[in-house]
């Protein structure tokens, strides 16, 4: 029995597919989560999903990382590569806030401190690359938070558990943001 990873275009996503079986009866098997979903298709919805349910507050603070270089496009890879885009790094990065106790001076209550998550998105088959779990591993000393992402779901409730705690903070923070965006939403829709 022989496998084949193939990679081929279609339209919008870059999708991955696995073929089992010898080469007078192959079967496609494709690489998707329990919905449906390629990696790509997940990761979309998910944007999606959260941009409609935290807007304002992600725009410019829920960053997607170009880093598909698994196409198999050499050119593209070393265009990126000359840009800065580093393999292992994950596909999305949350950059928030976090409430901690404030221990300096015995001054007792909470802080506002930045605080960095990163999500990275999986289907089928897949796994974190050696690279991956490479930048969790120097990223985690310093207070970086991960999440492997398979289905809406998880992403769902990953983001409630960090938002909903601080969006009293952050809707202060970002009052003046928010009453101009909120305003130029309410037009465009």
């Amino acid at each position: 029995m022989s496998c084949y990873r193939i990679i081929f275009t279609n339209a919008m996503h870059i999708r991955s597919a696995v073929y089992f079986g010898y080469l007078s009866n192959l079967r496609y098997m494709p690489n998707i989560n329990a919905a449906g979903q390629t990696h790509d298709q997940l990761q979309a919805a998910c944007w999606k999903a959260a941009q409609q349910l935290y807007w304002p507050f992600l725009d410019q603070r829920l960053i997607c990382i170009p880093n598909d270089m698994h196409a198999g496009n050499v050119a593209r890879w070393k265009q990126y590569e000359a840009l800065g885009v580093t393999p292992g790094v994950w596909d999305m990065q949350l950059l928030w806030i976090e409430q901690i106790p404030n221990n300096v001076n015995h001054a007792g209550g909470v802080i506002n401190v930045p605080a960095i998550h990163w999500f990275e998105f999986k289907v089928g088959r897949d796994d974190l690359s050696a690279k991956q779990k490479q930048f969790r591993k120097r990223m985690l000393p310093i207070g970086h938070k991960f999440y492997v992402v398979e289905e809406q779901e998880q992403f769902a409730n990953a983001l409630e558990l960090i938002i909903k705690p601080t969006l009293h903070i952050a809707k202060e923070i970002w009052k003046e943001e928010l009453e101009v965006n909120g305003k130029k939403r309410h037009k465009e829709e």
